[in-house]
């Protein structure tokens, strides 16, 4: 990542070829298996709450700063790649 960094590039390698905001995805992940292994379904919509609410928040700030920054090369990145949801790459 420290080379993406100092020569500004958009990184879409390693983890960021699965899911576009891995530290989102991994809590997420977390937090459901918790729920379920301390038996509180109850703590499931949350879940659901937060992915509704981070998706507007992104759209709104990050993925518009990052469409600025990058450009095209960001739009084809988005298109291939969930932003939330681990998935295999679609090429």
């Amino acid at each position: 990542m420290d080379e993406s960094i100092t020569e500004n590039k958009l990184k879409t390698d390693g983890i960021y070829a699965w899911v576009r905001n891995p530290m989102y995805s991994g809590w997420w992940i977390a937090l459901t298996g918790i729920s379920f292994m301390w038996h509180n379904i109850c703590l499931i919509p949350v879940f659901f709450i937060n992915w509704a609410i981070m998706t507007v928040v992104l759209k709104n700030t990050e993925e518009k700063w990052l469409t600025d920054l990058y450009g095209a090369e960001y739009e084809e990145y988005k298109k291939r790649v969930n932003r939330c949801i681990p998935w295999k790459r679609k090429d």
